[in-house]
């Protein structure tokens, strides 16, 4: 084995300590932080091969989109010139029944001589490459970028438990998401079962692999002084430290909300934050059935917004989020929906979105039609009256963090269209806030006492019944 593979490709010290954990010494969870450009999908790629050619089974090597599958690995070059399918020597790979190499270009797999299966895929179109698969080996490439590659994570998991199966997490951070998530989980393994612990990783920044950068020939940089230099040619600061000394710290790149979410986080005011009973919750949420269903819990005072409580779900009737609602326990004032909740759904006799909910207790008022991008810009205006509790609303912490501009790589710059993922639906329910027309209305309890009571529902218990007192327009308390 040793004579054919790694093939082409020389590992520094530091890629062998990889192999040898992953190889020889039984570790099946590894993290690899490592700064930008320093080989280490290549050598991740590479080891993979050489694993399949010790145990048969189906090998996979992940990218955040399988056209990037197609693109950068597939039909792509490395810095060499050479593409990554070239980097399994011709003789590994198995004979079709014409007796050419065993390569199929549409699923993107090599069949190797031991029977095992090496296959590029999308973390976007997982669905359609795990389910059903015996993965005994997957690679996640860039795992932060894409919130589809921990949903990947979550599926093959339990195959790779049952089956004694490998994982390998090879990033540069962005910002404090799944990736973070997972490093975090990785040191601590390692911290708590130290040698024994199936866990291992490392972050590398370039101070660390500068030795071996300039015995490969590379231009740096090598060192503080040279990040510096690139700062002061306009490199984005947080960027620099994301991307050559590993830091978690900064905004994802094109993020929307990520500067203004640090702000209001080293204000404080991402924290624990109570519930006051003498205020109205209003709600302000973003329809989904066969996507997120998002549901913000919001006390306004004439400085502040405080976001108490989020929920969300996906593919659930209305009826189950009528529910949530009655079930939570809190007093309501006014409940926020967008505009397309005045659809009606297909068939005839169908009712829109929010006739159903009235019939179920809640009453939306609707929050009109508008561009996005001008809805955004009024977000980052009132971003920062926001007080958000730290611990039921994570996801809407992380998304303000990650929602970010699509890249348009034919313009080779940031349109002005978000990407649509699962931030989008939170950072969509945040937005439609901000367009309500309720910021700093306080609506205060004791005067909404002789509004019409309209519920039919028991906020305690969720069922039915015959009357009561209910507090706002469509709501119970």
């Amino acid at each position: 084995m040793s004579a054919t593979l790694p093939h082409r490709f020389a590992p520094t010290p530091r890629q062998w300590e990889f192999r040898r954990k992953v190889l020889f010494e039984g570790k099946k969870r590894i993290v690899r932080v490592e700064h930008r450009r320093n080989g280490k999908d290549l050598d991740s790629f590479e080891t993979m091969v050489e694993a399949a050619m010790m145990r048969r089974g189906t090998y996979v090597h992940a990218l955040p989109e399988l056209q990037h599958a197609k693109k950068i690995v597939w039909k792509g070059m490395d810095d060499a010139g050479i593409p990554f399918i070239e980097r399994i020597p011709d003789h590994i790979i198995a004979r079709n029944k014409l007796g050419g190499p065993a390569i199929n270009e549409n699923d993107l797999n090599v069949t190797l001589t031991s029977g095992s299966i090496v296959q590029l895929i999308g973390a976007d179109k997982y669905d359609q490459n795990l389910v059903g698969t015996n993965v005994l080996w997957i690679n996640f490439s860039e795992y932060p970028t894409s919130q589809r590659a921990k949903t990947a994570w979550d599926l093959v998991r339990p195959i790779l438990r049952n089956n004694g199966g490998t994982a390998v997490f090879i990033f540069t951070p962005r910002g404090k998401n799944h990736g973070k998530d997972i490093w975090d989980v990785c040191q601590k393994r390692m911290r708590e079962e130290g040698d024994a612990s199936e866990w291992w990783g490392r972050a590398l920044n370039i101070e660390d692999t500068a030795a071996e950068r300039r015995a490969w020939g590379s231009q740096g940089p090598f060192n503080r002084d040279d990040v510096l230099r690139e700062i002061e040619e306009g490199m984005d600061p947080f960027l620099a430290e994301q991307e050559y000394y590993c830091s978690f710290e900064g905004a994802m790149q094109g993020a929307i909300y990520g500067e203004f979410a640090e702000r209001i986080k080293k204000a404080g005011q991402i924290k624990n934050v109570e519930y006051d009973p003498y205020l109205p919750v209003h709600t302000h949420c973003d329809i989904g059935f066969g996507s997120l269903f998002i549901i913000l819990f919001v006390q306004e005072t004439p400085d502040e917004t405080r976001i108490i409580d989020c929920y969300a779900e996906q593919n659930k009737d209305l009826e189950h989020y009528a529910n949530v609602l009655h079930s939570r326990g809190y007093r309501y004032g006014r409940h926020f929906a967008p505009w397309d909740a005045e659809h009606r759904g297909r068939g005839a006799g169908s009712r829109t979105a929010k006739g159903v909910m009235r019939s179920l207790g809640i009453h939306w008022d609707i929050v009109g039609k508008h561009d996005r991008f001008d809805g955004i810009q009024v977000t980052r205006r009132h971003f920062k009256r926001l007080f958000i509790d730290a611990e039921k609303c994570e996801q809407l912490i992380r998304a303000a963090q990650e929602y970010r501009w699509r890249w348009d790589s034919k313009l080779q710059e940031f349109s002005k269209e978000p990407v649509h993922d699962w931030a989008s639906h939170w950072m969509d329910a945040l937005r439609n806030w901000a367009m309500s027309g309720n910021i700093g209305k306080t609506g205060r309890l004791e005067d909404m006492e002789e509004m019409k009571v309209i519920s039919s529902w028991d906020p305690y218990t969720g069922e039915p019944r015959e009357g009561g007192n209910s507090w706002g327009d469509g709501s119970f308390g």
